[in-house]
């Protein structure tokens, strides 16, 4: 998908989805079946994300692809030490529907990171942009 639509548009595709499954889960009440494809979208998006950001830092640091992973997974272990318990936080003051509302709300920050990075010049090399066709 980023060879073929670049990886600033997959990133925001991504990232909308996995907003939207955490959006779902703030909503007051909601059937079974949309929790479930909620979880559903959110392990999707969270696979595809992980892999992205890697695609990312390996081609940022081709020099020394393994530091481009290092420095994703470093990210990403930061990030869930520092929100998780954040989330917990937010849910036992106000609630758990907050609590997905706020990560949801954060997590659309990745829809105007990305593009901002792409023309700041810390966008990834040309392979991994999209194909001009």
């Amino acid at each position: 998908m980023a060879a073929r639509l670049g990886l600033v548009r997959t990133l925001r595709i991504w990232s909308a989805l996995w907003a939207l499954s955490l959006g779902l889960l703030a909503l007051p009440t909601l059937p079974t079946v949309v929790a479930l494809g909620s979880a559903g979208i959110f392990g999707a998006a969270y696979m595809a994300l992980t892999g992205l950001l890697i695609l990312w830092g390996v081609a940022d640091m081709a020099d020394d692809a393994t530091a481009g992973v290092r420095a994703c997974f470093l990210a990403l272990g930061a990030g869930q030490a520092i929100a998780t318990p954040m989330a917990g936080v937010v849910a036992d003051v106000w609630s758990l529907p907050a609590a997905f509302a706020l990560a949801a709300t954060g997590s659309l920050a990745q829809l105007v990171i990305a593009p901002a990075a792409e023309r700041a010049g810390t966008s990834p090399p040309p392979l991994l942009h999209a194909e001009a066709s």
